[in-house]
């Protein structure tokens, strides 16, 4: 089964009718590949900066070759619930970008400058605002 895109029109989450009636399991399939959502074993994208930056697709990505300081990775667009666990397993920190004009930790220029992830690091990047993603460091 392939990965669920986290980049969504508006809602990443379909709107169901209320009351007691089945439901499709489509419906159903893309919401658990949404929150459980896994890509191991990825390479950040060689030479940094974010037009080129390696896409963030699911829910939660490690990547094993970061191969040179700055090498990057670009977080889908923000929208309120998102959550992006990026683990980096690579022997150099990475580069990681917001999509578009949204920032990362509220700085302005987060967007197009990035935040940096060490090496070893795991870090969720969440969504609590349209336009805004913030960090919670784990390790």
């Amino acid at each position: 089964m392939g990965i669920t895109p986290l980049v969504l029109a508006s809602s990443p989450f379909p709107n169901f009718n209320p009351g007691r009636h089945l439901m499709d399991g489509n419906d159903i399939n893309a919401i658990g590949g949404m929150l459980g959502s896994a890509e191991s074993g990825k390479t950040a994208t060689a030479g940094g900066g974010r037009p080129n930056a390696y896409p963030i697709r699911a829910a939660n990505t490690q990547f094993s070759v970061v191969a040179s300081g700055g090498d990057s990775c670009v977080l889908p667009p923000s929208y309120p619930g998102l959550r992006c666990f990026i683990i980096n397993q690579g022997a150099n920190a990475m580069q990681v970008f917001a999509s578009g004009s949204d920032t990362i930790n509220i700085a302005a220029t987060a967007g197009a400058t990035g935040v940096s992830q060490a090496a070893t690091a795991a870090i969720e990047y969440y969504c609590v605002v349209t336009g805004n993603w913030r960090q919670a460091t784990y390790i």
